[in-house]
């Protein structure tokens, strides 16, 4: 046992990222051997981040709540691929579960691996700064009665952010969006959590608007198409993405089998200004508001001209959050877009880290920041006097999108503390390349626009992951950092890989299964024998082979109205 107090892990949020990386703090001989000593602040009075719900608060609607989480979210990705390497789901949990499964998951991995005595709950960071030889963090409480405490100071040698980007909503510059949501006639999808129920008995046709491509921007597609028709209501749902400009005709508009409508459209370029009653909810003769858009023009030979659609009841902007550090302040972190790359000379300076909603810049492998010089020799001799804080004490977990989160952030978190207990491990010669090169790899793949049109568009894709680029990124984080400080390292199954690539079939034929009434017999039992990955592993294969023959017919390829599943 070591006679040297114990370096403090400060870890910022108990999500999954956040209870990968206390786990992995626990598993370390450093741990063990009394060197190490973690601690966790959530904000939330439970564990599970963004899996915990949340009920948007009336009393302040322009709040945020807590969480995105709506009534229907299931997991876009089968369980057997997104569980902790060494924790699976329950037996018999659904392939695609809903999310509640997953908050009882989370909440179990927790409570298995004695985690909760080093979480404190409810207590939030609300500064960092790097001071002498460690960081100095501000934290705040609140107690039963919903007050918060006075602010305490936390040391910490290292700090894992672990906070998500799920929190801080991003909303449009669309022309006359801004007095649309302010009138209470479009909102972010941040605040959806179901339909809500028609208000009026009299024969009404509702016409709402979901803007986005992405999962939440299907889902609530998926959830007013599913609405009941009835004989004083239909509903016609208008889903606008950028894609939605390339359809042709015939598949620019889809009747539903209840009497709804599906359209799609392009990106809307205009709101138009709204009437001004007495009662900024109402129009002008006290019927509900309603607004008209126009969307631009369709992108093939039969249109030229946007089309203009009224009668719009609600906008629905499922357009995405932006990552939010609000206890990072200058000089750690700027609020802007970084420059384009590589930087130009100047001599004795380096840049702060970037976060301009859509990625942090300059990362690492995107997790630890780099104090890019801007003299190339002094990629040779990075030294105190251009260095504010060492690079391996600060690390950002979960930044990665289109990802299995979970297995990912475990790996990163291993990485963070080998490179933390053996910080060369870090080379920033090195890394500094690697970023240098990924800009010009996605530079390139933005054709020949404007610079500052194409640098934007480069850090907003700077943590997008192609589907199967993440394996090849957990491998080398474990090559280049877990293997050379540890005999036990992870090792990706080759069926997730070949899983992942059909997860898409998978979903739909899972989607089918549950239509049929099959899929609760299909998942009995599953996982509760004596090797439950192979278990699952086997039920992911004989799901694939249904889907492959065909067994499931036009229940599959009969989804022509929408894409019910999150692929």
């Amino acid at each position: 046992m070591s006679t040297r107090p114990p370096k403090t892990i400060a870890i910022i949020g108990a999500g999954p990222a956040g209870l990968a990386a206390l786990k992995s703090v626990l598993e370390t001989q450093h741990y063990k051997d009394g060197l190490w000593n973690p601690i966790v602040f959530e904000s939330r009075s439970e564990v599970g981040g963004v899996w915990l719900p949340a009920t948007p608060d009336p009393r302040s609607p322009d709040k945020p709540p807590a969480t995105p989480l709506y009534d229907s979210l299931t997991t876009n990705l089968p369980h057997p691929l997104m569980s902790y390497a060494d924790f699976p789901f329950p037996p018999s949990t659904p392939i695609f579960p809903k999310a509640e499964y997953v908050q009882r998951y989370l909440a179990s991995y927790a409570d298995t691996f004695s985690l909760r005595p080093f979480i404190r709950l409810s207590t939030r960071v609300t500064s960092m700064e790097y001071q002498g030889a460690g960081w100095t963090l501000k934290v705040r409480s609140t107690d039963s009665a919903q007050t918060e405490t006075q602010p305490e100071t936390i040391l910490a040698d290292l700090v894992m952010i672990c906070n998500g980007h799920y929190a801080s909503p991003r909303f449009p510059t669309t022309p006359g969006v801004a007095d649309w949501l302010d009138r209470g006639l479009a909102s972010h999808s941040m605040w959806y959590r179901h339909p809500p129920p028609s208000s009026s008995e009299k024969k009404e046709d509702k016409t709402i608007l979901i803007v986005g491509a992405g999962p939440s921007g299907q889902d609530l597609t998926a959830d007013f198409l599913a609405l009941k028709s009835s004989p004083t209501t239909r509903y016609t749902i208008i889903h606008s993405t950028t894609e939605g400009a390339y359809l042709p005709s015939d598949e620019r508009d889809a009747p539903q089998p209840n009497g709804n409508i599906l359209k799609r459209r392009g990106r809307v370029v205009q709101y138009h200004p709204l009437p001004q009653p007495p009662n900024p909810r109402e129009s002008e003769f006290g019927e509900p508001l309603q607004g008209t858009v126009t969307f631009e023009p369709p992108h093939h030979p039969e249109g030229a001209e946007g089309e203009t659609i009224s009668g719009i009841s609600h906008v629905y902007l499922a357009t995405g959050y932006d990552y939010d550090y609000p206890f990072l302040q200058p000089p750690i972190l700027s609020d802007a877009f970084p420059p384009p790359l590589p930087l130009p000379p100047a001599p004795h300076q380096t840049h702060p880290l970037y976060n301009c909603g859509f990625s942090v810049s300059w990362l690492a492998r995107h997790m630890w920041p780099l104090h890019l010089p801007l003299e190339r020799s002094q990629l040779e001799a990075i030294d105190a006097g251009v260095t504010t804080y060492p690079p391996t004490s600060l690390a950002f977990l979960g930044l990665l999108s289109r990802v299995s989160p979970l297995p990912l952030v475990e790996v990163q978190a291993q990485a963070v503390l080998a490179a933390f207990s053996d910080p060369p491990l870090l080379d920033q010669v090195k890394e500094t390349l690697a970023v240098e090169q990924r800009y010009k790899e996605l530079r390139g793949s933005f054709g020949e626009n404007s610079e500052d049109a194409v640098n934007e568009k480069v850090y907003k894709a700077w943590h997008k992951f192609e589907p199967m680029q993440q394996f090849d990124y957990r491998e080398q984080l474990n090559s280049d950092f877990i293997a050379r400080s540890t005999s036990a390292s992870p090792i990706i199954p080759e069926w997730h890989r070949e899983m992942y690539k059909q997860v898409g079939l998978l979903r739909q034929t899972w989607r089918a299964l549950e239509r049929s009434g099959e899929a609760e017999a299909f998942v009995r039992g599953v996982g509760s024998g004596l090797d439950p990955e192979a278990e699952w592993e086997g039920c992911l294969k004989r799901l694939l082979k249904r889907a492959m023959e065909g067994k499931m017919g036009e229940e599959i390829s009969g989804e022509n109205s929408v894409d019910l599943g999150r692929i």
